[in-house]
Order: structure tokens, then sequence, then C-alpha cells
């Protein structure tokens, strides 16, 4: 199976072989390219070369369907990039080969950039423990958040994000209840856009998604700590009884990088759970975290 270098095409098994020389055409998937069908197109590969023609200005509903406007599409898509008609034809068709698909492969792989230590991405232990949900939300496949290009562009980072909230969700629901109903929102919403991409503004839905994660995601921490300031249990995130933060308050305050209490009167003595911590006079005076809302 062909190197596949785009985020967004990983794991499409059909999408790979077309890299090798399959052919996806309206009658089915020719899979050794022998211009006979051996299988169905792949639903989910079609929607995403549908998504991946519509970003690219070649608009096709995303049926999951390689129907007669796709092959339309993926047609015109050929001409426009100027790629090579295949031996005996005489002009461009609709089906999707190796010349179409290595050309996709290459539009949505991402620059290559250098290598950035995640703990050096933030300065505060907030925005650090932000950065370590970013790469489980798989940060690292996707091109930076942009509200501006609206919802297609940002739709793979917006699966992926709503992806993490049930894995967290499952990992602990009594901890993570607000991951679980992010993730219950989150097919609502992707759902909704995709049937529909004009019944909301999209620019404001892809922002307030990704206000809400970075407004939330350090709460996976959070809870953590709390839990393990009642079990004693510090061993994963390599602390000792004595290095530990001793309950929630002390928890926000080790988020935010203070080693006294937020009021400024010395070590908190504060309350002992989250609830609670949250009304507690000593986490009102958090340290602003607008370097993190900077770098999103």
């Amino acid at each position: 199976m062909g190197n596949i270098t785009a985020p967004r095409f990983k794991g499409h098994r059909q999408f790979g072989l077309c890299l090798d020389g399959a052919r996806m055409t309206e009658e089915g998937f020719d899979a050794n390219g022998n211009l006979a069908v051996d299988e169905p197109n792949d639903p989910d590969t079609v929607a995403e070369i549908q998504r991946a023609l519509t970003e690219l200005d070649f608009p096709v509903p995303i049926s999951g369907v390689y129907d007669a406007d796709t092959a339309d599409m993926v047609r015109k898509f050929k001409i426009a990039q100027n790629l090579a008609i295949p031996p005996g034809l005489v002009a461009h068709d609709g089906v999707l080969g190796p010349g179409t698909s290595k050309r996709l492969n290459e539009l949505f792989t991402p620059p290559p950039g250098p290598v950035v230590d995640p703990e050096l991405r933030y300065t505060d232990r907030k925005s650090f423990y932000t950065n370590r949900a970013l790469a489980k939300a798989n940060d690292g496949n996707h091109l930076p958040w942009d509200p501006d290009q609206g919802y297609l562009f940002n739709r793979p980072r917006i699966v992926d994000l709503y992806g993490y909230y049930r894995d967290l969700y499952l990992s602990a629901p009594d901890l993570f209840l607000w991951a679980g109903l992010g993730r219950m929102a989150g097919g609502a919403v992707v759902g909704g856009l995709d049937a529909d991409p004009g019944f909301a503004d999209q620019t404001v839905m892809v922002r307030i998604g990704r206000d809400i994660f970075f407004d939330l995601a350090a709460q996976e921490v959070l809870a953590a700590l709390d839990r393990m300031a009642e079990e004693a249990s510090y061993g994963p995130l390599g602390w000792t009884r004595n290095s530990a933060p001793r309950d929630a308050s002390s928890s926000l305050r080790y988020l935010n990088g203070a080693s006294t209490c937020g009021s400024g009167r010395g070590p908190c003595r504060g309350p002992r759970n989250l609830v609670s911590c949250i009304r507690c006079t000593c986490s009102r005076r958090r340290r602003d975290t607008a370097d993190l809302r900077g770098s999103r």
C-alpha cells in the first residue's frame, strides 16, 4: 500500500491502494488496477475524498457514495491540476487512480517543521497540561486551528477533539462527566454541520469548540491531582508524597506556577476537594493565561 503522508487519509486502505495503482470508480473499487471491480467502494474513504475536494473548491455532497457528481468533480480536479492523461485515454475521466490520489496526498500533507519539545510550547504548568491534552487529541496530525477557514477546513481536528473527550470520559466516568457531555454535544455539532453546513455560522461554531477545549483541557490533570491527593498515589505524575500538591486548591495553584496561596497570605490551607476549591478565595487570583490563548 502506498505511503499516505496526509493525516486526513491515514487509515483509509483504499486510498493507500490507489497510490499503488488501484482505481475508485462509480461502479466500485478496482483493487488491482486491471479495469475490473473487485469490491465496493469504502463509504468512509469516499466521504473523506469528497470533503477534500470540497475544501479545494470542487464542491460535492458528502454522501460517502462515489456517484456521478463525485466523478465529475474528480475529472475537473484532474484538469485544474494539469495531471497527465492516462495512456489509452484522450481526455480525463472521473476515475480516482494513482495520479489523482498522489496529488490529493501531496496537497493535504503538512509542510515539514522543526521538532518542538511540547514542554517548551508554553510557560506555565496549566498550559503544559493543556498541551498534554492536545497531544492526546492528535494535535500534531493537523494544521493549526483556523476558524476563519470554516468548518470543513477544521473538521478533521474537531473529530479528533471529540474522540479525545470520549476516551477521557470512558477512562474515568465519575471524574470526567464534562468530557462525556462534550462528546454527546459533539456528535450533534458534527452531524449537523455535515448535513447542512449553512445551519449555523461555521466560524463561530469552530471558535466555540476550540475555546471550550482550551478552557477545560487542564481539568484532566486537576481531577487526577484531586483523586491522587485523596489516595496518596502520586507515581503517575512522577511525584512523591512530599512533593505533590496537597489538595485540589494547591493543585490549581500548582498548574499556574504558584507556591503560595493566591491571596498572598502564605501556604494554602484551603478546601480538600475540587468543588469547594472552585469557591475558595485561594483560587480567585489565578495567573492570567493570556499567553496560552495567544498561542492557539
